[in-house]
């Protein structure tokens, strides 16, 4: 799984981060240049966007499933992500990475939610 940007005045395209392990959900940018991803190996990552150095892992406990989704409340922002198993979508990602990655959790379905300092 590699993530890119794309320069919009040059249409230059460059990786900033790849890893083995694949992803079922999207990323999210936050203003102020971080990327916010989880993963199948259920790796939650902090990213700056114009390196791609991780800046922030924490592992949940789950597999990371669908969009991850940023909010603010009383101006504190918040990155929120899914755990589960979808099963179509999950089974063809997986039988892509049984050799780079150990067995996946199953059945820890469940909301994390990180406040960002």
């Amino acid at each position: 799984m590699n993530i890119g940007k794309i320069n919009a005045a040059t249409g230059e395209m460059k990786v900033i981060y790849s890893q083995p392990q694949g992803t079922n959900g999207s990323l999210v940018t936050t203003a102020g240049g971080l990327v916010f991803f989880g993963d199948l190996n259920r790796r939650v990552r902090a990213l700056d966007a114009d390196d791609g150095k991780v800046l922030w892992e924490t592992v949940v406990g789950g597999m990371v499933m669908v969009s991850t989704v940023t909010y603010a409340v009383n101006g504190k922002q918040y990155v929120m992500m899914f755990t589960g198993e979808g099963q179509s979508l999950t089974s063809n990602v997986l039988a892509l990475t049984t050799k780079v990655m150990a067995p996946p959790v199953r059945g820890a379905s469940g909301i994390y939610v990180f406040a960002l300092p």
